[in-house]
């Protein structure tokens, strides 16, 4: 032991809230440009969603389109996830888990029934983030057509 009284190979506490946040801003940056690039700079500002744990909702707020979970953990638990964010989805939300581990790369959990005739809601399919940022930017230009074509812009 050390003089403060701390294990000399005791590994340091990690905040896991700090953690979730430093990953909700990593994903909003990666998520904004896109936004920008499909509606405008301005148009909708995505930000950490700080009231979801009085009101519940999604991580990250002004999203169009996806309701977006952000998880920041070791431990894997999609199933779990994947519940969490079908009861946060409004009707005519698109789901989504976006998912990092230490030291490795964004995942994506994207709803089955999106790619696959016939699945249902629990399902869901995973991809790198490469592929769900084609997929993100491929709705929100269907959606902003879908705007277009019924006068909502």
């Amino acid at each position: 032991m050390s003089k403060t009284g701390i294990k000399k190979d005791a590994k340091p506490r990690i905040n896991i809230r700090s953690k979730g946040q430093s990953g909700e801003r990593e994903a909003i940056d990666m998520l904004q440009p896109i936004v920008d690039s499909v509606f405008g700079k301005g148009a909708y500002n995505l930000e950490r969603n700080l009231e979801q744990v009085r009101h519940g909702g999604a991580d990250i707020a002004n999203c169009p389109v996806f309701c977006v979970e952000i998880k920041r953990q070791e431990q894997l638990s999609k199933k779990a996830w994947w519940k969490q964010i079908m009861a946060a989805c409004g009707k005519h939300e698109i789901p989504v888990v976006l998912y990092r581990q230490n030291r490795k790369s964004w995942q994506a959990m994207i709803p089955a029934y999106k790619l696959v005739k016939g699945s249902n809601l629990n399902q869901f399919v995973e991809c790198n983030i490469e592929v769900y940022l084609l997929y993100f930017e491929e709705q929100l230009v269907l959606h902003k057509r879908d705007q277009e074509m019924n006068g909502e812009e």
